[in-house]
C-alpha cells in the first residue's frame, strides 16, 4: 500500500475544490495506507517578486510546503478548479517557486492524478490538459484517468454532500490510481 497526497490547487478560502479533496480523501482511505489533504491556502500572504527565483531566497511558506508536502511524497492527486479556462495561477506559481530548489527530487518520477472542478460543462478538461503538459515536462507521470466534475453546484450540495454517482466514481478512481502507482 502507498501514501496519497491530495492537494486542493486554489488558495481561495472555503473552496469547493477543498471540499472535493476532503471527500475524495475520506473515500481513498479505504484503499491507500495513508491519505493527507493539503490546500494552497497555506500560501496566502506571500508576495511575488524576483527574489523568489534564487534558492537562497526561497520564501519560507514555499520552502515549508516543498519540504513537508512535495519532497517526501511520490503519489499526488491534484484537485483543479477552472480559473479562466485553465488551472489556477497559484499552482503555476508554486511549481515555478519549487523548481528553483531540488527540482528533480520534487517532480521527476512521481505520479499525479487529477480531478477538474468547474461550474460549467467541461469539468476543467482544458486545465487538466494544460497541467499535464507542464508536469510531463517536469518528469512526472500523469494518470490517464482524469475526472472532470462539471456543474459542481449541482453535484456538491451547499451542506457539502456529494451525489452518489460521483462518490462511486471517486471510489473506483482511487482504486485504479493505486493500481497504477503499484
Amino acid at each position: 500500500m502507498a501514501n496519497l497526497t491530495i492537494i486542493s490547487c486554489t488558495n481561495r478560502p472555503s473552496s469547493r475544490s477543498l471540499a472535493i479533496a476532503n471527500i475524495y480523501g475520506e473515500l481513498a482511505e479505504e484503499s491507500w495506507s495513508n491519505v493527507t489533504v493539503h490546500s494552497l491556502e497555506k500560501l496566502n500572504g506571500m508576495t511575488i517578486d524576483s527574489t523568489m527565483y534564487g534558492a537562497e531566497h526561497q520564501h519560507d511558506k514555499i520552502r515549508l510546503f516543498q519540504d513537508e508536502v512535495i519532497l517526501p511524497n511520490n503519489h499526488f492527486l491534484f484537485v483543479l478548479p477552472e480559473y479562466n479556462g485553465t488551472f489556477p495561477g497559484i499552482l503555476k506559481f508554486l511549481i515555478d517557486a519549487v523548481s528553483i530548489r531540488d527540482k528533480e527530487k520534487s517532480f521527476k518520477g512521481k505520479n499525479v492524478a487529477m480531478i477538474g472542478v468547474a461550474s460549467g460543462r467541461s469539468g476543467n478538461l482544458r486545465g487538466m490538459d494544460h497541467l499535464t503538459n507542464a508536469l510531463n515536462y517536469l518528469g512526472m507521470s500523469t494518470f490517464q484517468n482524469k475526472i472532470p466534475v462539471s456543474q459542481i453546484h449541482k453535484v456538491l450540495s451547499a451542506d457539502g454532500t456529494l451525489d452518489q454517482a460521483t462518490i462511486e466514481l471517486f471510489k473506483s478512481h482511487s482504486e485504479e490510481y493505486l493500481d497504477y502507482c503499484s
